[in-house]
C-alpha cells in the first residue's frame, strides 16, 4: 500500500475475515488493531466473538480476561 494502514482500513480487513470466517487472518488483523488502539474495546468484543463463533471458547475466554487486565471495558447497551 502507498499509504500506512489506520484503524478504519484494519477495521475493514477483520470484518471481512469474520464474514469468510478466516480466523487466522482475523487474528492478525485484530492484533494490529489493538495496536493502534489499545483502550478500544471493539477489537476485543469482535475478536472474542469470532472465537466464539468457531467454538473456541478457551480462546473467548483468554480474548476477554486480557481485555479485563488491561482495564479495557465494553460500554453496556453497545454491540
Amino acid at each position: 500500500m502507498r499509504i500506512d494502514p489506520d484503524f478504519v482500513i484494519w477495521g475493514a480487513l477483520f470484518s471481512v475475515c469474520r464474514t469468510h470466517k478466516n480466523i487466522q487472518m482475523a487474528g492478525y488483523a485484530s492484533e494490529k488493531l489493538l495496536e493502534l488502539e489499545p483502550k478500544h474495546h471493539g477489537g476485543y468484543v469482535s475478536f472474542s466473538n469470532v472465537y466464539a463463533g468457531a467454538g473456541k471458547w478457551q480462546d473467548v475466554e483468554r480474548v476477554r480476561t486480557k481485555m479485563k487486565n488491561k482495564g479495557v471495558a465494553k460500554d453496556p447497551g453497545w454491540s
